[in-house]
């Protein structure tokens, strides 16, 4: 979301689409950028995690993250969401286990995000420590 209102979308009050990391519909930086939006900010799940290549000697072998399609549709967010659940519940739309949520509580009842704090490094450490103990 850039500073330049001809650029950033969420300014120029247009639809758009943009693929990120799950962990940032939840992130209050995030949301102060969408805040925006109107509720007109919808959420799709993947069926599956996407696989992203990394430049060679970089990353991990996997993604470390899920992504989540973020998506405003401005005015014709409800509609186009009340279509589809609609249609879905007919047994008319299908997106191949693609899932659409209005808010991030959808998404946390999906487990698609977590909501929880997460533990601080120490916390973290205890918890594989515990976990490595408990395991022999």
């Amino acid at each position: 979301m850039c500073a330049d209102a001809r650029s950033d979308p969420v300014a120029s009050k247009r639809p758009w689409a943009c693929l990120l990391p799950n962990y940032c519909a939840t992130k209050k930086y995030f949301q102060s950028i969408t805040e925006p939006c109107g509720g007109g900010l919808v959420f799709g799940v993947p069926r599956v995690s996407y696989d992203f290549e990394h430049p060679e000697g970089t990353g991990h072998q996997a993604s470390p993250f899920f992504s989540l399609w973020f998506f405003d549709l401005g005015v014709h967010a409800q509609p186009i969401l009340r279509w589809f659940r609609e249609s879905m519940q007919r047994g008319e739309a299908s997106l191949g286990g693609f899932k659409l949520c209005c808010n991030v509580g959808e998404l946390a009842d999906r487990q698609a995000v977590k909501v929880d704090k997460r533990p601080n490094p120490r916390q973290r450490k205890a918890a594989r420590k515990k976990a490595m103990s408990s395991s022999h």
